[in-house]
């Protein structure tokens, strides 16, 4: 099954071939010994099937963009889910990706969902990489289960961001967090070796997120600049820059920790006043 509390749902399947005509009861026991000490067993989503093949849910994804420009951009993609079963499934949906080193990153997205039979679509989704992301091969995955434990279904496809020459001029689409710090900052705010040509905020990455998210700001030019969020409400819940900042892009991580689920703002003022504001979700 694809639920998950203390511990992990396991499906189990019994063949009947040999009661065929006949009447079937069945009768469950539970049996355990001192050394078991958690809240229970559980038994959920009883199916008998007469011939045929056990229902299933499938996942498939159709990418659409698959290129990201150095600079940073997004991937695009749609995505297809069959469930034969006869009844909505709940679960989790979740993704992440294979960096250019092999290493795995996310989940980007952790969200729940309900499977309803037959097919569902969904068209034209999104996920934006930054321009801090190494340059490479990468491959997105897509999942649907009970995170961490169960995968019921996945499906991937592969993209690539476009290799740039690194510090010293080198081709490399694998540059280390060290290779990032500059003048002194660390990997978690970093300005990029190409000068951007207008002041940017950029979608913030991943969007929805469950924990938490980067923000990548473009600087033309060496600039005072202040990042806030702000919650429904017009409170200020977090303060991710307030200084002066060279030029460049930077990244900063917006930590959801301590934030209640819901629908933030992100506001990104320069020195002269100009601003810009984003709207992020927090999923938890």
């Amino acid at each position: 099954n694809w639920g998950s509390h203390e511990r992990t749902w396991v499906e189990v399947e019994f063949q009947l071939d040999d009661y065929a005509g006949h009447t079937v009861r069945f009768a469950y026991r539970h049996t355990s010994d001192p050394s078991v000490t958690y809240s229970g067993v559980t038994i959920d989503d009883f199916d008998y099937g007469s011939g045929g093949v056990a229902p299933t849910v499938t996942l498939t994804l159709f990418p659409l963009i698959t290129s990201v420009p150095s600079a940073g951009g997004i991937i695009m993609y749609d995505a297809q889910i069959v469930s034969t079963y006869p009844v909505a499934v709940t679960g989790r949906a979740w993704t992440d990706l294979i960096l250019p080193n092999g290493n795995q990153y996310g989940p980007l997205i952790n969200i729940p969902i309900t499977v309803a039979p037959g097919t569902m679509f969904f068209g034209n989704l999104v996920q934006n990489i930054p321009a801090y992301a190494p340059s490479g091969n990468y491959t997105f995955n897509a999942y649907l289960g009970q995170y961490p434990n169960f995968v019921a279904t996945s499906d991937s496809f592969p993209f690539v961001k476009t290799i740039v020459p690194g510090p010293d001029g080198e081709i490399t689409s694998d540059w280390e967090a060290g290779e990032w710090e500059i003048a002194g900052q660390d990997a978690d705010v970093v300005s990029s070796a190409v000068t951007p040509d207008q002041f940017t905020l950029h979608p913030v990455w991943p969007n929805p997120f469950n924990a938490s998210a980067t923000v990548t700001i473009d600087l033309p030019e060496a600039s005072e600049l202040l990042v806030r969020v702000f919650s429904l409400d017009g409170r200020e819940v977090a303060v991710l820059a307030q200084g002066h900042m060279p030029a460049g892009t930077h990244n900063l991580h917006f930590d959801g920790e301590g934030l209640a689920s819901g629908i933030y703002f992100l506001q990104a003022t320069v020195g002269n006043n100009q601003s810009v504001v984003r709207k992020v979700t927090l999923l938890k």
